[in-house]
């Protein structure tokens, strides 16, 4: 995980020096780290839902075991907060390794000319600048893709995954929309930016790795 990346440009053209690891293992986290977040959510909430609109009509009738309902109630409230408060470490993970994706991917491609937007660390770190970074997530997430771009035509390597930056532009502007533009951005275009941006990352240690 504390692995350096070292780019240097060579005879025929741009190359970039490190393991696959590199990205691939926060990758993994970050993955893992989404699904967990959103199964354990959603059983944590269909726990509690379950208790509340389906199965206290079935305690209705006057003959109903109320004792039994309450003790399945606490129950189900027990298995809801764990489940919520294991989907809250998720999301934490979730959010963290997606900064370290940011960053690493970013310093795949740092030694790419013309790229005149950002380093790796201020890529991160404007992101954290209240107001600001409305602004600086486009040049983090969509000028990424970018510049992914750039490398790949100035090393001259082929790569079967393309970088996207139209989809990187969407996620930037639907995180602008408040509410259902936000929603679409974080569980719908993020993922799918960050899947792109990541095997396109790889195609580039494989194919320009020196």
């Amino acid at each position: 995980m504390n692995e350096t990346i070292d780019s240097n440009l060579s005879s025929s053209g741009l190359s970039t020096s490190c393991k696959p690891s590199y990205i691939q293992v926060p990758f993994n986290i970050w993955k893992f780290s989404l699904i967990g977040w959103v199964l354990l959510g959603f059983i944590g909430g269909f726990s509690l839902i379950y208790m509340e609109f389906i199965a206290f009509p079935d305690y209705a009738s006057p003959d109903a075991v109320w004792d039994e309902y309450y003790a399945n109630y606490q129950t189900a409230i027990f298995i809801s907060i764990i489940c919520f408060v294991l989907a809250y470490f998720g999301l934490i993970l979730y959010i963290v390794f997606g900064f370290i994706l940011l960053y690493r991917n970013w310093r795949v491609i740092e030694n790419a000319s013309d790229l005149a937007t950002t380093s790796p660390g201020q890529a991160v770190g404007m992101l954290f600048v209240p107001f600001y970074n409305i602004y600086w997530q486009f040049m983090a997430f969509w000028k990424l893709s970018e510049g992914q771009q750039k490398f790949i035509e100035q090393s001259g390597i082929n790569v079967e995954v393309k970088p996207k930056p139209s989809l990187a532009l969407a996620f930037c502007i639907c995180n602008c929309v408040p509410w259902l533009g936000q929603f679409a951005s974080f569980f719908i275009l993020g993922p799918m930016r960050e899947v792109n941006q990541k095997k396109v990352s790889m195609e580039i240690i494989r194919q320009a790795g020196s």
